[in-house]
Parts: C-alpha cells; sequence; structure tokens
C-alpha cells in the first residue's frame, strides 16, 4: 500500500474517531441519568414496601417493647438523586441532585443548597445546563409558557405540581432568581445566549402534594 492511501486511511479513521466522541459523551451521560432516576425510583419502591411493613406492625397489639428500623443501603441518598423534575410538555424528565457544581450537573439537574427544599416553604431554586456533551437537560426550558405544570417528585414519594407564572430572559445578576418567598414556589433557570444571559421560569404550587400511586393529575 502507497504513502497516499495509509494516509488516506488514517484521516479517514481519525474524522470516525472525531465523530464518535460526542456519541460516546451523549451515550455515557443517558447512561449516567438513567441510573440516577433508576436508584431513586427503587429507593422510593423501598420506602413505600418499609411504609407498608410498617402500617402492618402498627395494627399488631405491642409487645412493650419497639423495634429499631433496619436501616437499608437503597435509602442512603447521599452521593444520588433527591427528586425528580418533570415537564411532560417539554419533554423533560430527569433527576435532581444536592448542589450546583460542575461535578452535580453534569448528569443532572441541580438543586441550590442555601434555597428552600423540595416543596418547603420559600423559594425552591433548581437549574441544569442548557444542553451539553452529555445531554439536553434544560434546553428546551426556553419554551415553557405560563399555565404549564412542572411536577417534582422528592425522596419521600411525595409529588409537588405547581404551574407555571412567569418564564422570562434576564440578565445573571438579576436578584429575582434568588428572591425570598413566604410562599411554597419553584424556580428553574438555565443559560441563555451562550451564557450571557439567564431564561427563568418561575412557579407556584398548586396543591398539597400526594403520594406516589395517587391521582395526581387531580391537583
Amino acid at each position: 500500500m502507497d504513502k497516499r492511501k495509509i494516509a488516506a486511511s488514517v484521516l479517514i479513521a481519525l474524522g470516525i474517531g472525531i465523530m464518535g466522541i460526542p456519541a460516546y459523551y451523549k451515550y455515557q451521560g443517558a447512561n449516567e441519568t438513567d441510573r440516577l432516576l433508576d436508584s431513586f425510583e427503587k429507593t422510593l419502591e423501598v420506602a413505600e414496601d418499609e411504609k407498608m411493613e410498617q402500617k402492618g406492625k402498627d395494627k399488631k397489639p405491642s409487645t412493650g417493647c419497639q423495634e429499631k428500623p433496619a436501616i437499608s443501603e437503597e435509602n442512603d441518598m447521599e452521593d444520588g438523586a433527591i427528586g425528580i423534575v418533570e415537564i411532560e410538555k417539554l419533554g423533560i424528565r430527569y433527576p435532581i441532585v444536592e448542589g450546583t457544581s460542575v461535578n452535580d450537573l453534569r448528569y443532572a439537574i441541580g438543586h441550590m443548597s442555601d434555597s428552600a427544599g423540595i416543596g418547603e416553604k420559600g423559594n425552591c431554586i433548581i437549574c441544569g445546563h442548557n444542553g451539553s456533551r452529555y445531554g439536553e437537560y434544560f434546553t428546551n426550558l426556553s419554551k415553557a409558557e405560563v399555565g404549564d405544570r412542572v411536577t417534582v417528585t422528592d425522596r419521600d414519594g411525595d409529588i409537588y405540581k405547581y404551574e407555571i407564572d412567569e418564564a422570562y430572559k434576564t440578565s445573571p445578576k438579576d436578584k429575582r432568581i434568588t428572591e425570598h418567598s413566604d410562599e411554597k414556589m419553584l424556580t428553574l433557570f438555565t443559560c441563555a445566549d451562550s451564557g450571557k444571559n439567564r431564561f427563568v421560569v418561575k412557579c407556584s404550587l398548586v396543591a398539597d402534594s400526594v403520594q406516589r400511586g395517587g391521582d395526581v393529575n387531580d391537583i
């Protein structure tokens, strides 16, 4: 084989390799995101089983001693998801993790640790990438409209349904993003204009939470 054919083969191989890099990152991101979702769902199932088991014990006559509940490794969420955020209309369904560092946002949506917790009184703030090499995340958030519904499930299996009140683009310095609230509200945001601005969605809680298995559509 002459040198020109060898060079051509090398260039073709390099081209295929370079084109395959984005696909690899997307594949890796999807796998890690699915792993977080699966682990979270399994944790909810374990928690539900434990609740049902505890209800059964509560119905039995007391023996005067109380057993200490077993600690399941499945319930150790320290390094896993603390919730799931879903906007069905926009095709958004991702795990929520605690924190907003580069590592936190690599495969999930991040909860700002100094904001209110999921379903708690105050401003619960979560953010995600406007697209990345690992996945879509909040890429479609800019298509959100007033009146759309946002569903958030916490680690106890409680489901909170919010309605979008505002959807707007603003400066990263806009204090409305992190403003305090006396109500139970949810703020979602992502980058816009290549990081120069932010796209913000403000939501209010529609009603109190329901447990998994309840009719969340009635909220």
